[in-house]
């Protein structure tokens, strides 16, 4: 709820900016997904929890190991296509590592992260920060090797490191760029 003075929203702790400026700009174009943390083991109840009550269709699975830590993740989406979750587990006999780091952080399960649709990730960001956006610093040994981990990318490394984004890529595309070129 907002109520109270229009220029301020949680007085104190942020201020309600103006309008955007620029009436044709757009940033941001859709939710692609939320990322949800889950507790190890329950994984598979909860992708059957989502089929069983909401409709969801399993769409992707996969098993992710960085050194000594491993988490597992399953995709879900919705009939419509329109809302997808991932949602991720620790694995109980590995090392702790960020999943684990996020559940005891917040106190169980939840949502890690909203992953957003731009056309220009370095613009929108840059944009964002410009008008009161902070973001997270990136240890500068993310960038490093990221050429060599994502070869076909279409964004300049130099201006990954300068912003501060993290790039991944999906069972469809890599960084926003559709590796078929449809």
């Amino acid at each position: 709820q907002r109520s109270g003075d229009r220029e301020q929203f949680l007085p104190g702790v942020m201020d309600i900016i103006a309008p955007d400026p620029d009436e044709g700009e757009h940033l941001l174009s859709t939710v692609d997904h939320a990322a949800i943390c889950l507790p190890a083991g329950q994984l598979r109840p909860t992708v059957a929890f989502y089929e069983k009550v909401f409709g969801f269709s399993q769409i992707f699975e996969e098993f992710i190991e960085v050194g000594t830590q491993a988490m597992d993740s399953k995709v879900v989406q919705s009939p419509s296509g329109k809302v997808t979750f991932t949602l991720i587990e620790p694995v109980a006999d590995r090392e702790p590592g960020q999943i684990d780091n996020f559940l005891a952080r917040h106190g169980g399960a939840g949502v890690q992260h909203l992953a957003l649709l731009c056309d220009d990730i370095v613009g929108t960001v840059q944009t964002l920060e410009n008008r009161g956006v902070k973001f997270l610093q990136t240890p500068g040994s993310y960038y490093d090797q990221l050429q060599e981990r994502f070869a076909s990318m279409n964004l300049q490394v130099e201006d990954l490191r300068r912003t501060n984004v993290l790039i991944d890529e999906d069972h469809w595309r890599i960084d926003g760029h559709d590796p078929d070129g449809a």
